[in-house]
């Protein structure tokens, strides 16, 4: 490295370092009213069952903290913009997260001192969780902060267990929850660092990329300045910066100017009369160039290629090489000159500009494994929670435990929509979300999307209306697409709107062959400010920074809604005054289609069949996990068909063998040989074959693919609703004939 090269690099460190400073304070600022707020909701929920005094105290010390934290930083900034140094600045960063830190976990382990029980309160340590992965997330921008942050954090955590122990002494609750406390240590540990290594690699990742690519150019303007050059004295090849050989009519060498010897070691006298093949070719000399050289000059025809030749040390050097013809005149007859650029380094920068593609390829790949573990993780949980949720909504409730029910299947429908839109998402980014279209008739659309949104919107006290024309034509669009929009717009337009009513307004006309379909979504709700209505169709973007608060979600259905739409030749639009309501409107431009008879349309959706109709049925639920294992018992008890279980793929294909089964719900994901591998050797057996549906967290279409390929007759994804698998059951197994079963 140069003098003139340390300095800079020195001032690019800088930069990058005050930038990540400066992400850090305005993430610090932009999440203040949030931390605030929930930081003061904690404390009034410790302190509350003990003191008003106490609660009053601690309110005001975590705002207090809060507010001196981010109030420091904001000034720090200040004094930055005018040209103050930035290591004073982090230092004073780190004291301040250290004071407020200090005060967080002295409101935490007071409130712990204060337990009556002998075992630990796990909201404490859950409130404290929660202060840890609140700072860790944030590792990457500002480590001494942070790390000063969680020392303070887990001291407490310390504390609280050592002085639990010392007071109470050894219990088995104790320990259990000890234990509780210290994995939950564990996992913040291990997701802060997943974090932190992910912002580090991408960090890499684009440094890389950047450099490469700047060195390219750098090359290519190089390549470019000595082309130039070269034309302006061709005349004078002595002089020229490039290498320059001249040939006889036989292939030989008689003359090469010093840019060669420079550049292979060699001198015109120890070239003189030889042919180069033998003299610059080496090992690794493509056999095919050395070919279509020996082609321009038996032929006396210019051509330009690049090819590896070796220099006298033996080193490999990629040259561009340009031959031209000579003049035809006597001395010269059937003669060529070749005109040679040493391109070894441009060649690198291309070795390494590829290698950064492929990382950022491989990064791009282990995001969506990741996404799609993730997916199935949170998947198979949810399956539990919302067929329990549906189980218990059955029960003979009191109103406030219907009303927790309820609100329980509220929040697991909005998890399972989040993770949707995620899983969406990452289709965006890989270009692989696909439009499919089918035929379908639009008043029986919105029959079933009035039947599926009215509920949640009467829930709310809210009028609901959809005003459909009488002339409707048939179109030829994507269906699940249509209503994936307009069941995110309709549902955040209830959502939204306090008091008042939704109406969806549609119109269609025809044009030719084109039905030109347009929906209006007009609420009385909150309505939408200025700014919000600027960023309202970005990822990740809520209209405003209090919208996640309240009333929670991603942020990312309505950009996701409006790529869909352009996807299908229309658009998403949104007109909005704060206080004033929104009306949200879908154009697409789609095919119209052949108006089907009678006896083609769709019949209405009948209701969930009866419990005796699948008497004298089998059906084979294989699923390892035991929760779900018990779900789908409590799902299938009262249908009238026998049960069975497997626990891994070995055991359902046994049981089938043994048992016979009409039906088989399938997971995918088993120990030992899994539901994929299990219904291929299925189909090999020489039996009544079942009808077998995969019951998986896989929500993929690669991985309802796989499922078909694999000899599955149908696909359904967790989280499953009761009235769904009983519906489907009912229908499968209503077609299919009975088999008798053996003795």
């Amino acid at each position: 490295m140069s003098d003139a090269t340390a300095p800079q690099d020195q001032n690019q460190k800088l930069s990058a370092k005050e930038g990540k400073f400066r992400d850090y304070v305005g993430g610090r600022l932009d999440l203040m009213y949030v931390r605030l707020v929930v930081g003061s909701l904690g404390a009034l929920i410790l302190y509350f069952p003990y003191s008003w005094h106490l609660t009053a105290v601690a309110v005001v010390a975590v705002c207090m903290a809060e507010a001196l934290d981010t109030i420091s930083l904001n000034q720090s900034l200040k004094r930055l913009d005018k040209g103050g140094p930035l290591t004073p600045e982090l230092r004073f960063s780190t004291v301040t997260a250290g004071f407020q830190a200090v005060l967080f976990s002295a409101v935490v382990i007071g409130a712990a001192a204060l337990q009556p029980n002998e075992t630990i309160d796990m909201f404490v340590i859950c409130y404290l969780f929660a202060a840890v992965m609140n700072s860790g997330a944030i590792l990457y921008y500002n480590p001494p902060a942070i790390f000063i942050r969680l020392l303070i954090y887990g001291c407490a955590l310390i504390l609280i267990l050592s002085v639990r122990w010392m007071t109470i002494g050894a219990s088995p609750q104790l320990a259990y929850e000890t234990l509780a406390s210290l994995l939950l240590a564990y996992v913040a540990y291990r997701l802060i660092e997943f974090t932190d290594a992910s912002f580090q690699q991408q960090d890499a990742d684009r440094s890389a990329a950047e450099t490469a690519q700047a060195s390219l150019r750098k090359a290519n303007q190089q390549l470019v300045k000595n082309e130039k050059y070269l034309q302006q004295l061709a005349a004078v090849a002595e002089n020229a910066n490039d290498s320059v050989i001249v040939f006889d009519k036989t292939g030989r060498i008689t003359w090469v100017n010093d840019a060669f010897t420079r550049l292979t070691g060699y001198s015109l006298n120890e070239v003189m009369g030889r042919r180069p093949n033998g003299l610059l070719n080496g090992p690794l000399t493509s056999r095919e160039t050395i070919a279509k050289i020996d082609h321009a000059a038996a032929t006396h025809t210019p051509l330009r290629i690049e090819v590896q030749n070796y220099t006298k040390a033996g080193e490999p050097i990629w040259v561009e090489t340009n031959l031209v013809p000579l003049p035809d005149v006597a001395q010269n007859a059937g003669g060529m000159i070749a005109i040679e650029r040493n391109i070894t380094h441009s060649k690198a920068r291309e070795t390494e500009l590829a290698e950064a593609m492929l990382k950022a390829e491989r990064s791009e790949r282990a995001k969506t494994e990741f996404l799609a573990t993730t997916s199935h993780e949170i998947r198979t949980p949810m399956n539990s929670i919302v067929g329990l949720a549906d189980l218990l909504a059955e029960q003979d409730l009191s109103d406030q435990s219907r009303q927790y029910v309820a609100a329980l299947q509220d929040t697991a429908e909005s998890l399972v929509r989040i993770v949707n839109d995620i899983l969406d998402l990452s289709k965006l980014e890989a270009g692989k979300l696909k439009i499919t279209s089918n035929v379908f008739e639009l008043h029986e659309f919105f029959d079933k999307l009035d039947g599926l949104l009215r509920p949640r919107a009467e829930a709310k006290g809210l009028s609901f209306s959809i005003d459909l024309p009488d002339d409707l034509p048939m179109i030829y669009a994507d269906e699940g697409r249509i209503r994936q929009i307009l069941v995110n717009v309709i549902d955040n337009a209830i959502k939204f709107t306090p008091t008042g009513g939704v109406t969806v307004s549609v119109q269609g006309s025809r044009i030719a062959n084109t039905c030109r379909f347009a929906v209006d979504v007009t609420d009385s709700g909150i309505g939408i400010s200025e700014d919000g209505m600027r960023r309202l169709f970005g990822y990740y973007a809520q209209a405003e920074d209090t919208t996640a608060q309240e009333f929670g979600g991603t942020g990312l259905g309505l950009a996701i809604s409006r790529h869909l739409a352009r996807e299908m030749g229309g658009d998403l639009t949104a007109v909005s005054h704060e206080g004033q309501g929104s009306c949200f409107s879908l154009f697409l431009p789609v095919p119209c289609a052949t108006r089907r008879t009678i006896e083609e349309l769709p019949t209405a959706e009948t209701p969930a069949p009866a419990p005796e109709d699948l008497t004298g049925r089998t059906v084979l639920v294989a699923e390892d996990n035991a929760t779900n294992r018990m779900l789908m018992s409590k799902f299938l008890e009262k249908c009238g068909a026998e049960i069975l279980f497997a626990e891994d793929g070995q055991q359902a294909i046994d049981t089938t063998t043994a048992a016979h089964p009409d039906l088989i719900l399938m997971d995918m994901q088993m120990p030992g040989v899994d539901g994929i591998e299990a219904t291929r050797r299925i189909r090999t057996l020489d039996l009544p074959q079942p009808y077998i549906i995969a019951l998986t967290a896989n929500a993929q279409k690669d991985d309802r693919d796989s499922c078909i390929a694999a000899g599955m007759d149908d696909f359904m994804t967790k989280p499953v609703r009761k009235v769904q698998l009983l519906e489907t059951l009912h229908q499968v197994l209503s077609e299919r004939p009975v088999v008798e079963k053996p003795l």
